[in-house]
């Protein structure tokens, strides 16, 4: 299991895009692959935290990253942004602001 989880734990490094500050959502379950959305944050901090230093460095950041982008819309949380390379982060709309799961999601990452 620890060998298992050290080569996650690089992959996940791996995908850290260092200009976003965070690793994307990804496309693997459809849709746009730059997207930071904050059912993505809890599992992936600690997983690159397991990643030794660099690793403890780009979980800060990716966990940052989207504490920013969610929690920076006038007190309500919106939990998915895309971005783009012209326009910069916006809202995404699925799953839409104000979704019932979005702030546990982020208390968790942060716990």
């Amino acid at each position: 299991a620890r060998e298992l989880r050290a080569r996650a734990a690089e992959a996940a490094l791996a995908a850290l895009d260092p200009e976003l500050g965070l690793v994307p959502w990804g496309s693997a379950f459809g849709g746009p692959r730059l997207l930071a959305r904050a059912d993505g944050v809890p599992g992936m901090v600690g997983l690159l935290a397991a990643a030794g230093p660099d690793g403890e460095r780009a979980a800060a950041s990716h966990l940052h990253r989207h504490l920013d982008l969610c929690t920076g819309a006038g007190g309500r949380t919106v939990p998915a942004w895309e971005f783009d390379a012209g326009a910069g982060w916006r809202a995404y709309g699925e799953p839409q602001a104000g979704w019932s799961r979005g702030d546990a999601w982020l208390l968790l990452a942060v716990a």
